[in-house]
């Protein structure tokens, strides 16, 4: 008695269109967390009067801020800007153009010097949009015992990075990456002048 041949099963062949689907899938996939990290480096000389003592505060929470977005210019990829983080990372340069002596402070301050301007500091608004940060921040200076000075809020907008999306197309991740950083310190730092206008409008006293 002859017993049929059993037919082997052919595994489905996977097409190159699959393939590339599946590799799209692994790698253009990607989540992007932006800070400035080590271009966080710049200095320039004090100009004008000097605060004999300044305490800034920012909320406690501010580092854990963010805004995500995507952009048809890097298609599969997101990116997260960690406003907050830049902030912070902008201010540990910019505070000692504005003051010899300086805290900065996550949260409230304590042990103020009787001498110091006490500056409450905080991000009100942060865009991304058309390849440039849009900022806004908002400040309330006051004197060692509560005596308000001011209150104000300052918007910035950060120099466009679209020009150089389109000059490098192979390079678009890179560049939106750069963009956020580069356009959100300028944004900041434009914000944060218009601050130390302010503050060396303020008479250095003696309590």
């Amino acid at each position: 008695m002859r017993w049929p041949k059993a037919r082997a099963k052919r595994a489905p062949v996977a097409t190159s269109a699959v393939i590339a689907a599946i590799l799209a899938a692994t790698t253009l996939a990607c989540t992007h967390h932006v800070s400035l990290g080590t271009d966080a480096r710049w200095n320039y000389p004090i100009t004008g009067p000097s605060l004999p003592s300044l305490v800034a505060t920012v909320p406690a929470t501010l580092e854990e801020r963010s805004f995500s977005f995507k952009t048809s210019s890097a298609v599969g990829h997101s990116f997260i800007a960690q406003y907050g983080v830049m902030f912070v990372e902008v201010l540990q340069i910019e505070l000692p153009q504005m003051s010899s002596r300086q805290v900065l402070s996550r949260g409230p301050a304590e042990d103020v010097p009787a001498d110091a301007v006490v500056l409450q500091l905080d991000v009100q608004d942060y865009r991304f949009e058309d390849f440039r940060a849009v900022v806004r921040i908002s400040a309330a200076a006051a004197r060692a015992d509560g005596t308000p000075l001011f209150e104000r809020e300052y918007a910035a907008t950060g120099e466009s990075w679209r020009g150089r999306a389109r000059s490098i197309p192979a390079g678009t991740v890179f560049v939106v990456s750069a963009g956020v950083r580069n356009s959100t310190r300028d944004a900041y730092r434009q914000a944060l002048a218009s601050l130390r206008n302010d503050l060396s409008e303020l008479p250095s006293w003696a309590p």
